[in-house]
């Protein structure tokens, strides 16, 4: 019997803000084997055997309480079609990759060990059609290499300008995993892209494509975190509280386009909010620049001055 297994994350996780952490640890998997019958009292199921050898998959219906003794158990309903069965969209109820506590991952040590499976494995592989290979197409393969002569001479920034169609994503994935770069910023204008984005990137895209060997086998799947939640400062005080903070009146919409009395309101917020605490310097949240009125920011400035001498105390209800 060939059954196909879900993927499993090796990290899933929110961030101290919100915004989700996920890692691929293992894709969909084919796996060939026998089923055997399992029971235990009234729960009824399939006991997966690997062909070949391996390690065992208790699968089971939805059930209150998972049996022990099983390293790994899937939720589902096996239905065999042609000596084949698709389990892809199971649910994973136990398994070795899973349940490991945000606490309990250090993230630096788990980049690095996907950055050391990255080391050698990408490989200038190009499509061809004609033979049925896939790859990088022309364009990719132009962009990859100017990007690392780039870096051979140079830290300051630059731009690669490409095509329509010829495959940013895959190019910048490729530059990801053959510069072995330990973290990548990147910045999209719309929630759509980002969304596809971070798919692309949870799974590699045509760098792990089947068929492709554009990367070799057991180059590991990076860590992506999806920024969906701005975290607003009380959030990173709450969660960071040892962290020094600088700026935090916004200098995109407050400072430029509020009255001075939103610009007060805002300054008088992080005052009474944060200053009790310490540990903020207020100001801009990154320059007074040429579009803030004079007068915004002198009440930014005359605000902290009037009610940032301690104790704090605004003299508001």
């Amino acid at each position: 019997m060939l059954l196909t297994f879900p993927g499993v994350f090796a990290i899933d996780v929110s961030s101290r803000t919100k915004n989700p952490i996920p890692q691929i640890g293992e894709r969909e998997l084919r796996r060939d084997g026998a089923l055997v019958p399992f029971a235990l009292g009234r729960l009824q199921g399939f006991l997966f055997q690997p062909t070949g050898g391996g390690e065992e998959v208790l699968i089971i219906p939805k059930t209150r309480q998972i049996p022990g003794g099983h390293v790994a158990v899937v939720q589902a309903t096996v239905n065999a079609v042609g000596g084949a069965a698709d389990l892809s969209d199971a649910l994973w109820l136990r398994h070795p990759l899973l349940n490991r506590p945000a606490s309990a991952i250090d993230y630096e040590r788990e980049i690095q060990k996907v950055l050391g499976s990255w080391a050698g494995a990408f490989s200038y592989v190009q499509e061809d059609p004609t033979r049925n290979m896939t790859g990088l197409r022309g364009p990719q393969v132009g962009a990859i290499h100017a990007a690392h002569a780039h870096w051979s001479i140079s830290d300051a920034p630059a731009t690669i300008v490409m095509p329509t169609g010829t495959g940013k994503t895959d190019t910048m994935l490729s530059i990801l995993v053959s510069a072995g770069c330990p973290k990548l910023l990147v910045v999209v204008p719309t929630d759509t892209l980002r969304t596809q984005l971070a798919e692309k990137f949870l799974t590699l895209g045509i760098l792990n494509a089947q068929g492709c060997t554009v990367l070799r086998p057991g180059a590991k799947y990076p860590i992506v975190c999806t920024l969906q939640h701005i975290p607003r400062t009380r959030e990173i005080r709450r969660n960071y509280p040892r962290t020094l903070l600088f700026g935090n009146v916004c200098c995109e919409t407050t400072l430029p386009y509020g009255t001075p009395e939103e610009v007060e309101k805002e300054t008088l917020e992080l005052v009474e909010e944060l200053g009790p605490s310490g540990g903020i310097l207020i100001g801009s949240s990154s320059e007074v620049h040429d579009m803030v009125p004079v007068e915004n920011a002198l009440r930014m400035y005359e605000t902290v001055r009037k009610y940032g001498s301690y104790p704090i105390n605004v003299g508001r209800s």
